[in-house]
């Protein structure tokens, strides 16, 4: 007689079937943590990386005029090295930080690529006149015969005062020295066109206003909760307090409690980072 086979298969039980469901929510939960974990990761980079970004603007903005403070001038005072210029009458120094520290005043030069290819003599003595003979001629937007304002001024990295432009004649430049000290000039030296500016902090932005020329401008886009100037011994230190999209944190701890900053609640809702970074002050 033929016996029917037996079935070998058989049904999960429950305590098996919640213990299956129990790894796999579990499997869940992890994975959904590490995703979670990787997103907040990347804001966080992408957060700081912005606000880097916007400190390093700052940063990109100054460092040329930095470099070039002061170039060709001795002078202690703007008013002694640039007479009858009175944008510059208030100034203490050609390289000076004020208004608690908000707020950075500095006489620099440009370089104009133009060199000198001969001068009558290497100093020019007080209320004397000397021909210069330069590479290239001057462009005309950028000198003014007129003492009143820096356009009508130039000045030599190997010189120690600028000198006074009279007149322009193509290559020829006839410039005058209205100080009570020889001023020298060399030839090979490049030509440098003096300015200055005042920056700061307004509105969440880098302004830089050129005291000569024009009003106060906007150089960054917006994203600066604080901007502070340091100068001791010849050293500039510029404290950007520069801001990310996303959740804040707070003010961060490296921001010297001595600028006080007060945190507004556009800020606070930012993702705060503190740049800091120093210059060496070449010509003072």
């Amino acid at each position: 007689m033929i016996r029917p086979l037996r079935s070998t298969s058989r049904a999960f039980s429950l305590a098996e079937v919640l213990m299956a469901l129990l790894v796999g929510a579990i499997a869940l939960v992890g994975s959904v943590a590490m995703f979670w974990l990787y997103i907040s990761h990347y804001e966080r980079i992408e957060f700081s990386s912005r606000a880097r970004m916007r400190a390093e603007e700052a940063v990109a903005v100054l460092q040329d005029w930095v470099l070039n403070a002061a170039v060709g001038v001795s002078a202690d005072k703007p008013s002694k090295a640039f007479p009858g210029v009175s944008t510059l009458g208030s100034w203490n120094d050609l390289v000076e930080v004020v208004d608690s520290s908000r707020k950075l005043r500095l006489v620099y030069g440009v370089p104009s690529g133009i060199t000198v290819i001969s001068v009558d003599r290497p100093s020019v003595p007080p209320g004397e006149v000397v021909k210069i003979e330069v590479t290239d001629p001057l462009p005309a937007d950028l000198y003014a015969v007129s003492p009143a304002t820096l356009k009508g001024w130039l000045v030599f990295p190997s010189g120690n005062l600028p000198l006074r432009i009279d007149s322009v004649s193509g290559k020829t430049l006839s410039l005058s020295n209205p100080h009570s000290e020889d001023v020298f000039v060399v030839p090979f030296d490049e030509v440098f066109y003096p300015r200055a500016l005042v920056a700061e902090q307004k509105d969440g932005q880098l302004y830089v206003e050129d005291v000569s020329l024009g009003a106060p401008q906007p150089r960054t886009g917006v994203g600066y909760a604080d901007i502070r100037f340091l100068l001791s011994q010849g050293v500039l230190t510029l404290h950007v307090l520069s801001r990310g999209d996303g959740p804040g944190r707070g003010l961060p701890s490296t921001w010297p409690s001595s600028f006080g900053t007060s945190i507004s609640s556009d800020d606070q809702k930012g993702y705060l980072m503190h740049v800091r970074t120093s210059w060496r002050l070449r010509n003072r």
